[in-house]
């Protein structure tokens, strides 16, 4: 524990596009994604140094995952129904 705590943002330890990632999850549910808008020319990308230190790299690869999401929601898993703020660009979640 320190003081202030340490803010950590946890995150995969590669560069994700949310595009891309609902492409794949939408092939892999047989649904096309529909994208309002454009990319921002900026990102907004999360140095991972910290985490990868103190947690290790992601033991799940990132498709595992995305099939994971797929079969949960093809499921009809539960949700907290909570928006994902993935579109909030000044790093306050």
């Amino acid at each position: 524990a320190s003081s202030p705590p340490a803010i950590l943002n946890v995150t995969c330890d590669s560069v994700l596009s949310i595009r891309a990632l609902a492409e794949k999850l939408g092939t892999r549910m047989n649904v096309e994604p529909k994208f309002t808008g454009s990319e921002s020319n900026t990102a907004l990308i999360s140095n991972t140094t910290t985490c990868v230190g103190l947690f290790g790299k992601m033991p799940t690869p990132l498709d595992t995952m995305i099939e994971r999401v797929a079969h949960w929601i093809a499921i009809g898993g539960e949700t907290i129904n909570k928006p994902s703020k993935f579109n909030v660009r000044d790093g306050k979640f």
